[in-house]
């Protein structure tokens, strides 16, 4: 074999490996760079989401707040209708035991000046 040949074979082997190198080092490296943005892309859209969300919670919150204080609003004036129920109750059980009705008759003016006045005043009703 001629020692050129043997030079030869060996520079472009050893130049083989360069290529081989450089081309794992760039395909490396383009790999590592594509995978750094696509992370970089991938946490700006979870900071986005998680700022929208955020939000959400925030208005949530607030809603919450306005609830709370409406059904305690609403508690109040269940208990005052109840209230006024019950003093309703008592006028006409009042009225209708001073005023019992005979067996044939129909209710007395008393009677139902105590329903009127449980009921309170109503709209007209128009046929």
């Amino acid at each position: 074999m001629n020692p050129i040949s043997v030079y030869v074979t060996l520079g472009l082997a050893l130049a083989l490996l360069l290529s081989i190198a450089g081309n794992t080092w760039q395909l490396w490296h383009s790999g590592v760079a594509a995978g750094r943005a696509e992370g970089e892309a991938t946490i700006t859209q979870l900071r986005d989401t998680n700022a929208g969300l955020a939000k959400t919670a925030a208005v949530n919150s607030a809603i919450a707040v306005v609830a709370k204080e409406q059904n305690l609003a609403l508690v109040n004036d269940l208990a005052a209708i109840a209230e006024r129920a019950r003093g309703e109750r008592i006028v006409y059980r009042t009225a209708a035991a001073a005023a019992p009705l005979a067996p044939n008759c129909a209710p007395g003016q008393a009677r139902m000046d105590a329903v009127n006045a449980m009921l309170g005043p109503q709209a007209e009703v128009k046929p």
